[in-house]
């Protein structure tokens, strides 16, 4: 399979015309050097986290069975810069205890690799791979800060709670950006993905298997800056999501203008927004007795896809927004999914030593339009939380979260779950510098 994956994404890069992830500011140009202008270095860095966390309904289901685990989370990270290279590898297990429910622990085991090279003063070449096995229903409450970003268009869909379930994720792209004048550049990738889950207890809040999905993608863009603070560009994307098992396809393109506003060191905007085209092909079963046909369908739809982000930082306080609409995979629920996502974090320094966060996320997932029905899936999560700076490297963290999903329609039914969850965490991190 690692053959295959590596091919596909050689395949991409080479033959298919793609878009590609720059993970600076917008309108930062290529043509910087990622190595470090003071020479080359080696940072190991890492830490460990202890965290105890309460949940009102571990079970996922109406019984709503109450747990207390405690997990333990050490990571490790070494970055290394060249005068033109950087690259990283970072890796996070992750291991917890269930104490009423005995059965409800899980393990995580999480690594990312990303390298950037700069072949020429304007051509540089940036590679990405992350992967992620867990049996976690609530990893997704608790991202990794330090994985390597990935274009919004190939993030995994994490809007479902899945219990009981060994979820497996990779994803890896390729990218190429080429500074094409002073003020333009231009960008190719491709990019590759798979999700797979195993060992759902189905009778836990949902009644169907978790469908696996594998998908392979190409983009590339064009962007012009038009003014000291303004960014515009076109991009084309294309996405072939397609379950093996369930003999499902869906091929997504679509053309996006994009702009981006840097109003100051502080603060930015990036929009986009165009039409969206998708192709589907679906099987379903016709029976005439004594046979049982299985009878192919397709679908096109036209639709738009759109989106944006504004960050804004203060001296004490930050403001993250982001909003999307587009075709994404299927979260488990199908091959592929429209989905409408919106999320805010709001964090402010209240003292020396305490700090608060706030964030909200909103996910609207549908079914797009079959013989097979219609069906959707709401998402929310909601927390809080205060930290507090103990020492240099050790901080004491005490966070809330309400979650709840629900089902609509013909084709998905599941029952409507909720969760109270709240835990205390102590963090020690540290860094250091090799030869020093």
């Amino acid at each position: 399979m690692n053959n295959q994956k590596y091919s596909a994404l050689l395949v991409l890069l080479l033959a298919t015309v793609a878009w590609a992830q720059i993970t600076a500011a917008p309108g930062d140009s290529p043509s910087a050097v990622p190595g470090s202008e003071e020479g080359a270095t080696n940072v190991i860095s890492g830490g460990l986290r202890v965290s105890t966390y309460f949940d009102d309904n571990a079970s996922n289901n109406l019984d709503e069975r109450s747990n207390v685990a405690t997990f333990l989370e050490p990571h490790l990270s070494w970055q290394m810069t060249r005068n033109r290279m950087k690259w990283s590898l970072d890796y996070q297990p992750a291991f917890s205890w269930s104490y009423q429910l005995s059965h409800y622990g899980s393990r995580t085991q999480a690594g990312d690799a990303k390298l950037e090279y700069q072949l020429t003063k304007r051509l540089l070449i940036n590679v990405r791979d992350s992967y992620d096995v867990t049996t976690n229903t609530f990893d997704q409450l608790s991202k990794q800060e330090f994985a390597p970003n990935f274009n919004i268009f190939d993030r995994p869909n994490d809007s479902l709670l899945l219990p009981a379930t060994r979820r497996t994720t990779e994803l890896g792209a390729v990218d190429v950006i080429y500074q094409l004048a002073r003020h333009t550049v231009t960008g190719v990738s491709g990019t590759f993905s798979q999700l797979r889950y195993r060992s759902l207890d189905v009778g836990q809040g949902l009644s169907v298997e978790p469908v696996g999905t594998t998908s392979v993608g190409g983009r590339a863009f064009a962007t012009q800056h038009i003014s000291p603070r303004t960014w515009a560009g076109l991009e084309y994307n294309f996405d072939d999501f397609n379950s093996p098992n369930r003999k499902t396809r869906s091929r997504v393109q679509n053309i996006l203008y994009t702009h981006s506003l840097i109003f100051s060191r502080k603060m930015a905007l990036s929009l986009f927004a165009g039409p969206e085209y998708s192709h589907d092909h679906d099987v379903f079963l016709l029976f005439l007795p004594p046979l049982l046909l299985s009878v192919p369908e397709n679908h096109n739809h036209w639709s738009w896809a759109a989106g944006g982000t504004f960050s804004w930082a203060g001296d004490l306080t930050s403001v993250n927004l982001s909003a999307s609409r587009q075709i994404s995979d299927g979260a488990g629920l199908a091959v592929a999914l429209r989905l409408e996502r919106v999320g805010v974090e709001v964090q402010r320094r209240l003292t020396r030593r305490w700090t608060g966060r706030l964030t909200a996320d909103y996910d609207r997932n549908q079914l797009l339009e079959t013989s097979a029905g219609t069906g959707s899936l709401n998402y929310f999560s909601g927390s809080c939380g205060l930290t507090r700076d103990l020492m240099k490297d050790l901080s004491l963290e005490l966070r809330y979260w309400r979650t709840q999903q629900t089902f609509t329609g013909t084709t998905f039914s599941g029952l409507p779950l909720s969760h109270n969850r709240a835990s205390v965490s102590l963090n020690y991190t540290f860094s250091h510098v090799l030869g020093r």
